[in-house]
């Protein structure tokens, strides 16, 4: 006696002592005897699987899924074709609003004039002295120059080319003094190669013997303009009798 085929099971022959009394063999009929087992295992098969055995591309559909799954929130079911999707305002307008950049961030983040002004601009050095040992071994440094002069006249110790570069002022800054108790003087002479007008700064030390002192002295360049370049040149003299001295200068330029 054959058994009655399912969809999807081939039941094959009965064999020798099964008891096909057991049950109905009808497949129409669920719930009664040992063919509900089968029933079950045949819709099983047939609801996530093809007749050749393949999965089904489409195995659960939208009206089998779990409700507590579709929140309405980041997931929505269309009420008729059960097609799942993301909500029309799946980001709504508070989220927007809260991770928005407001015209007031946008204020405090941008570079206004004050802010420049009020920023820290490192000065360049153009010249400063400096001393290297030599490779040998027990070699030192040679000591820091100290330039000095007794003519009354201007004398040119240190002269550099200078390129304009937005800068505002040019400095000199150092220690001068006079070993005789005379006056001393040193001067910045910041000349344009353009021949544009030309600056000078002039520091005097008055009547002090042998204590030096620090000086700062500045040339303004900001009315100048690129390409303009410069020779910048450090002259320094005594008054009769003396003996200037110039020691430890340095000729920056200073970012306006």
């Amino acid at each position: 006696m054959a058994r009655t085929e399912t969809t999807n099971l081939d039941l094959g022959m009965w064999t020798d002592g099964e008891a096909p009394g057991a049950g109905t063999q009808d497949m129409g009929t669920i719930g009664i005897g040992i063919n509900d087992n089968w029933k079950i295992i045949d819709a099983a098969l047939g609801t996530g699987h093809n007749a050749d055995g393949t999965h089904k591309a489409e195995a659960i559909t939208g009206a089998n899924i779990n409700p507590a799954a579709v929140d309405g929130v980041t997931i929505v079911q269309d009420a008729i074709t059960k097609k799942l999707g993301v909500p029309d305002g799946g980001i709504d307008t508070a989220q927007i609003a809260a991770g928005a950049v407001t015209a007031t961030e946008i204020a405090d983040g941008s570079i206004t004039a004050a802010k420049l002004a009020a920023t820290v601009l490192s000065p360049r050095a153009l010249w400063q002295e400096a001393l290297v040992a030599g490779a040998a071994d027990g070699d030192e440094a040679a000591a820091i120059t100290i330039w000095q002069q007794g003519s009354t006249e201007k004398v040119k110790i240190r002269t550099v080319v200078y390129l304009l570069d937005g800068d505002k002022y040019v400095r000199l800054v150092g220690s001068l003094y006079n070993a005789s108790a005379k006056n001393s003087m040193v001067t910045l002479n910041v000349v344009t190669l353009a021949a544009v007008a030309d600056g000078s700064a002039t520091f005097t030390k008055s009547a002090n013997p042998t204590t030096p002192e620090n000086f700062s002295i500045d040339v303004d360049v900001s009315g100048e303009s690129l390409p303009d370049r410069f020779e910048v040149y450090v002259t320094i003299q005594s008054a009769v009798g003396g003996t200037a001295k110039l020691t430890t200068p340095v000729i920056l330029a200073i970012p306006g």
